[in-house]
């Protein structure tokens, strides 16, 4: 025992002591930051002060092209840039979501902004009015003169910034189309935050707005999530789309800000881009319908590509009890992209599980001729699937 005990205190010191050399070669002068984001300045003449933008731009974002993007606005810009901005750049790379133009606003007096109310002890609380006319009156218009946008609008904030969210959405539902609130400190103010939402949004018969919701272990601000939740349940207007996420069994105050943020954002744009599974449970006319109503909602042309089609057709390929509904989705993929080479051989792989190897054939011999003649990565799977029934039929 001792001599671990030694062995574990000189490993220590062996590394305590190389951890200045360390932390000294940590960076070069030659190395190269990698940045997701930019800073950028902008005076309010409502405030009196300049406030600092943090920016994130797609991939291939151009102000000169007509192409728009949404925009993902969030508060406490400098504490959540990071993490916003790479959450949105991996689910958007990856075609989960849309590519969207990010910015957070951040903060220079974070009561006198984010409290909407007079607080008794907090004589900065109660600038909520002002902050909310500097969003709508120069920041959304100062976004939209340098970054122009599609015109669908998220707002996103934690704690008081999620108390913020709310008094957007009460005060000035046309601003924003969907809005993300964690953990809201509803507490803060005795509730009052929670009987404007209930007043505004039971005085009205149809909202065409959606709200995320979400909660971590707290336990003030979770007696007023809870009503609101309840009220939710009991008395929404008609289009109005809401959802609430607990994670109380994961999550604290700080990290709801990245779960929930995560959480939220998956929520708003669910229909963004169907998963395989859910194409596989609909018909041609309801995938049509689904993607005509999601170009509406995030006002940005929508369809689906032939990789959904094909991939949705490949979920059931493996199951006897599905793979009807499969080749139904490889003949619909063909249909619509006749000259891709993907779904044919899709369905050559379906024709073959079937015991029709003849036109397995056929159809895998096409993806191959096509994959040559366009220089698909996919040539030598295709190569590879020909060679296999080929075998089978002894040619």
């Amino acid at each position: 025992m001792q001599m671990t005990h030694l062995l574990v205190a000189s490993t220590l010191m062996l590394a305590i002591v190389a951890m200045p050399a360390c932390t000294d070669n940590a960076k070069s002068e030659s190395d190269e930051p990698i940045t997701i984001a930019f800073a950028r300045t902008m005076h309010s003449d409502i405030l009196d002060e300049d406030r600092t933008l943090n920016v994130y731009l797609p991939n291939g974002y151009d102000p000169a092209h007509s192409e728009r993007y949404p925009l993902f606005f969030y508060l406490d810009g400098r504490t959540n840039v990071k993490a916003t901005s790479s959450i949105i750049h991996a689910l958007s790379e990856g075609g989960v979501i849309p590519r969207m133009v990010v910015v957070g606003i951040s903060n220079t007096n974070r009561d006198r902004d984010l409290i909407p109310m007079q607080v008794v002890g907090n004589e900065d609380a109660g600038g909520g009015a002002n902050f909310l006319a500097s969003i709508k009156n120069e920041v959304i218009p100062y976004i939209d003169a340098h970054w122009p946008t599609n015109g669908f609008r998220t707002i996103s904030g934690h704690s008081l910034g999620g108390l913020t969210v709310l008094n957007f959405l009460v005060n000035e539902p046309d601003l924003f189309d969907a809005y993300i609130s964690l953990t809201p400190s509803m507490e803060v103010g005795d509730g009052l935050m929670l009987d404007q939402v209930r007043e505004f949004l039971g005085g009205r018969k149809k909202l065409d707005r959606m709200l995320y919701l979400s909660i971590a272990d707290e336990q003030w601000e979770r007696i007023y999530f809870d009503q609101l939740v309840e009220f939710l349940e009991d008395d929404s207007p008609e289009g109005f789309l809401w959802e609430s996420g607990v994670f109380e069994d994961e999550d604290d105050h700080q990290s709801i800000r990245v779960t929930g943020n995560l959480a939220g954002i998956r929520w708003v744009f669910r229909d963004w881009r169907l998963t395989s599974k859910r194409i596989f449970a609909m018909t041609s006319e309801e995938i049509t319908a689904h993607y005509n109503e999601a170009t509406l909602r995030f006002k940005q042309d929508r369809s689906p590509s032939m990789m959904e089609i094909t991939d949705a057709g490949y979920w059931g390929l493996y199951r006897p009890d599905r793979i009807g509904r499969s080749m139904e989705l490889f003949r619909l993929g063909i249909q619509m992209w006749p000259d891709e080479a993907y779904p044919h051989s899709a369905l050559g792989e379906g024709l073959e599980r079937t015991g029709k190897p003849e036109e397995a054939l056929l159809e895998m011999e096409l993806a191959l001729e096509m994959g040559m003649a366009s220089g698909d990565w996919a040539v030598p799977y295709y190569q590879e699937m020909v060679t296999r029934v080929r075998r089978k039929l002894g040619k």
